[in-house]
């Protein structure tokens, strides 16, 4: 996932970097409750920033499996890479929508509140059928970039 937001920043000619915002272990959120099994799991919040521009933000939700990667989270480091040495990505699946930022979403952004902006939701599996991570995602409009190859 980072490499490919990377990329989207550099298309736009800016220079991509990370800044994490939080990143500890939580009791599962009501609203993953349904998809996690477990009682706790990683939570990481990142911005994505291109010439330190805020462009994404991420809410990162990660199977407490990999709890080693809690320092690679709060040093800024990609980790995307370090889950496939432990497990295979075997499928995930994605959905977009458009909405307006709500006042925390904008703050993070530096946006006006009801900005338009586009949401995404990333959950993804292993082999097993495990869930590997949930990724909400909130980017600028004009940075969105969506290709489908089949």
């Amino acid at each position: 996932m980072v490499n490919k937001i990377f990329d989207i920043i550099k298309e736009v000619n800016l220079n991509p970097s990370i800044t994490t915002l939080q990143a500890e272990i939580i009791p599962t959120p009501k609203h993953l409750k349904d998809l996690f099994d477990e009682t706790t799991i990683i939570r990481c919040r990142r911005l994505y920033k291109g010439s330190d521009r805020p462009l994404f933000y991420l809410d990162i939700y990660i199977n407490i499996q990999f709890e080693y990667l809690i320092d690679h989270l709060k040093n800024n480091e990609p980790y995307y890479d370090l889950i496939l040495k432990q497990s295979v990505l075997h499928h995930s699946v994605r959905s977009y929508e458009a909405m307006n930022a709500n006042k925390e979403i904008a703050g993070y952004l530096n946006i006006p509140d009801n900005t338009p902006v586009v949401y995404s939701k990333i959950k993804s599996y292993g082999l097993d059928n495990l869930l590997i991570e949930v990724i909400e995602s909130y980017n600028l409009v004009e940075v969105q970039h969506f290709v489908i190859e089949s």
